[in-house]
């Protein structure tokens, strides 16, 4: 639900003292960068969930002609892995012939940071923040609050850790107290028995098939993201963004992305900085809002000869491949945006 935006221009024209100048520059940059990197520009800000995922394919099955390229502005906390999954088959999909740019201007998280995987190359702001890919699970007696599903088996590798270190120095100092008088065995055994006593209890709080579920649910994020690589990550960026990060909340920066996740990371251009600005409080608003928006930003190309896709026309598109009735920009068509 990008509300207003071509006759508002994009949020901006509300204060602006010329609505119309400001349109008239939105229009300019969208066409400017549609034109100059050959690429369709689509924007998505909401939570990655299975009614986004068929909103998006509504909102690419409406598109009846495409440039070659899609730069793809994302603007996410997250969601469902699995939708996060089919969102990147379909855009790579409807554009099968071109690369796929992801751009990020604030928070792209959790589920987000998996269709970054995807990604051909990425455009970060200087306050764009990805975030770790570990599982989050609600924790026990409570509705609201998540943990991260790195922290039983976190907790586990810790507890293994200090029962091993218990017994070691219980076995040593029995030893050395000994003046190493008792044999090695029953020192080792003195000392087995002290160190189970201490612990077996934490133990019994373990349940199994949670681990076993936790084991499962980060082997998700694993799977997806060795099947959605498309070379641009590192030599060992997927495990560093499974378990690499302290907390699920750990902010990944350009400058982290680029030095130890990513091949391909940059800046966006003056151009580029000065159209997510205009979007700043449309993307924003509507993760604020809990609303789910979808919409290409840019006209189609003039004529089918231009579809380096191959896109089929759409319901309610002219001979010529042109839509009867497109304002380019968010919440400008029920054809052309989606919300929830």
């Amino acid at each position: 639900m990008f509300k207003g935006s071509r006759g508002d221009a994009r949020g901006q024209a509300k204060e602006a003292p010329d609505q119309e100048a400001a349109l008239r520059r939105f229009n300019a940059i969208t066409t400017q960068i549609a034109a100059e990197s050959e690429c369709d520009i689509l924007a998505f800000a909401g939570a990655i969930t299975p009614k986004s995922l068929d909103n998006l394919k509504s909102v690419l099955l409406a598109r009846s002609v495409k440039r070659k390229h899609l730069l793809f502005i994302l603007a996410t906390e997250g969601g469902d892995a699995h939708a996060a999954y089919s969102i990147v088959k379909r855009l790579r999909g409807a554009y099968s012939n071109g690369e796929l740019t992801l751009m990020v201007h604030s928070v792209c998280a959790s589920a987000g940071t998996l269709i970054t995987i995807g990604a051909d190359a990425l455009v970060l702001a200087d306050s764009a923040e990805l975030g770790p890919l570990d599982v989050q699970l609600v924790k026990p007696d409570d509705l609201i609050a998540k943990m991260s599903g790195l922290t039983p088996t976190k907790a586990l590798e810790t507890l293994n850790h200090q029962a091993y270190a218990c017994f070691e120095s219980m076995f040593l100092r029995l030893l050395r107290g000994s003046g190493f008088r008792i044999t090695l065995k029953t020192a080792a055994e003195i000392a087995t028995r002290l160190a189970t006593g201490l612990y077996e209890p934490i133990y019994g709080q373990i349940d199994p098939f949670r681990l076993g579920e936790v084991a499962r649910d980060n082997a998700i994020a694993q799977e997806y993201g060795e099947r959605l690589d498309n070379g641009n990550l590192k030599p060992g960026a997927l495990e560093r963004l499974i378990e690499g990060y302290p907390v699920h909340e750990f902010v990944i920066d350009r400058e982290e992305a680029a030095q130890h996740l990513f091949h391909e990371v940059r800046a966006p251009s003056e151009i580029e900085n000065e159209l997510l600005t205009m979007l700043e409080p449309l993307l924003d608003g509507a993760l604020f809002d809990d609303k789910i928006a979808i919409e290409y930003l840019c006209e189609e190309p003039k004529g089918a000869d231009n579809d380096s896709n191959h896109a089929k026309p759409a319901a309610g598109a002219s001979g010529d491949g042109k839509k009867d009735s497109v304002a380019p920009g968010l919440g400008s068509s029920g054809e052309a945006s989606s919300e929830s």
